[in-house]
């Protein structure tokens, strides 16, 4: 598959929306990418692509990190303790900009630190000597980014390629004009625990998590777009039935960005052309796909799923035929599964329901594997309609019922066979 787009892929290198190249940052002490922009790029089988990726992540957690959001939460946490501690939350500010940090934690699994420093807020304690409380602290939200295994561009609305983890909160560099309000307000480890209250709050979208959730979720259609249109550069390179289904691989290379890349191991079937329609028994269409080789062999698919389809004629319009599935190659007890070693055999009995079943069908046949669907040419099969004669499962010898019809004749009756020990007479025919 990879040689097929080197033509294609060669020339839109040059249409590449923007190759992102930055200076190497420094790693911290957990190896997470400090002051990180998080920049996006796109590839298919690693080679880059003439795709606009995504927003930078700095950029879409903005979203989630604005002033109102956070601060809503904090203030929502502080309020939780109750009118009886607090009477008022009073102000709350945030910085213009925050760092990111980044780091991959598994496979594709992107782990995030989002650092706000010199975040600000006060409320107004019940009882207190100097009943005024401001805070001051370093926020770091603790989240990341999980990316599905594989993505299928024909269903946008399926999955969701890209969702946030599970968001945590804590403080550091505190300053508190009060420290034992704090205290009292939320216990021995009090910052742990405002700090827990602060990302489990319901803000106005939700709580932390959803509200990360949120902002990453934008990006999903992105990448629904961009299979599809990476499917349709494939299609043009000579894989006509190719679909936008693709393996997700996500990782950070040698110059930090973050790398979405496309993969496909593999191309569509071609569509089966091999294919002969019989009616052997009433109502009953088969179909069986093999080619006989010159000399005498015979050669059949047996890495794809093989399915029969029976063209609906109320269904269809103009130039819009219209198919229903009649034997999906796999759940029935004459189907023979990929990978086969017995030519196709498929079969479809609806007509046997029909009262008044047509004289003749069209159907065609589909090849199917991960990557695409091809399918054969329609062809017309005729009905066999002729009832073939039902025989008893046991006829009798003679009398009514028998075949051939065959009188039956009278007991006969003699000394010896009523004797004592003798069985009962039999009908003589």
């Amino acid at each position: 598959m990879a040689g097929r787009l080197t033509v294609v892929l060669s020339a839109a290198i040059v249409m590449l929306c923007r190759a992102v190249t930055a200076a190497a940052n420094p790693l911290d002490a957990g190896g997470y990418i400090m002051n990180w922009q998080g920049p996006v790029s796109a590839q298919f089988n690693s080679s880059p692509l003439p795709i606009q990726p995504p927003q930078s992540l700095s950029q879409i957690l903005s979203m989630a990190i604005s002033q109102s959001i956070f601060c809503e939460g904090v203030k929502s946490a502080v309020l939780s303790v109750g009118k009886s501690q607090v009477s008022s939350f009073d102000s709350c500010s945030i910085p213009s900009s925050f760092e990111l940090r980044g780091m991959m934690l598994g496979t594709n699994e992107l782990g995030l630190k989002i650092i706000l420093n010199d975040v600000k807020f006060s409320f107004t304690a019940t009882t207190a000597t100097d009943p005024k409380i401001n805070v001051t602290a370093t926020v770091e939200i603790d989240s990341g980014i999980g990316f599905m295994g594989a993505i299928d561009g024909s269903m946008p609305n399926s999955t969701t390629p890209m969702s946030a983890l599970a968001a945590s909160v804590t403080m550091s560099n505190v300053n508190v004009t009060t420290n034992n309000i704090i205290t009292n307000l939320f216990g021995g480890s009090a910052l742990t625990n405002l700090s827990k209250e602060i990302a489990s709050q319901q803000g106005p979208n939700g709580n932390l998590t959803t509200q990360l959730n949120n902002a990453v979720d934008t990006q999903n259609p992105a990448l629904y777009t961009d299979a599809v249109n990476l499917s349709n550069l494939i299609v043009k390179s000579k894989d006509p039935n190719a679909n936008s289904f693709f393996f997700l691989a996500v990782n950070i290379d040698a110059n930090q960005n973050l790398v979405i890349d496309f993969q496909r191991n593999g191309t569509a079937p071609l569509a089966p052309t091999d294919c002969v329609l019989g009616s052997i028994s009433y109502a009953i269409v088969t179909a069986k796909c093999y080619t006989t080789t010159s000399t005498g062999s015979v050669t059949f698919d047996q890495l794809d799923q093989m399915m029969l389809f029976r063209l609906d004629p109320a269904a269809s319009r103009p130039n819009m035929p219209a198919y229903d599935l009649a034997d999906d190659g796999v759940d029935n007890s004459w189907d023979a599964r990929a990978p086969r070693w017995a030519v196709p055999f498929l079969q479809d009995s609806y007509f046997q329901e029909v009262p008044n079943p047509p004289n003749e069908a069209t159907y065609h046949v589909c090849a199917q594997n991960l990557f695409g669907r091809g399918c054969g040419p329609d062809m017309k099969v005729t009905l066999n309609l002729k009832v073939a004669p039902v025989a008893p499962a046991s006829s009798p010898a003679c009398g009514p019922n028998s075949h051939p019809y065959t009188p039956c004749r009278a007991f006969q009756l003699n000394s010896q066979a009523i004797g004592p020990g003798s069985m009962m007479p039999q009908r003589q025919p």
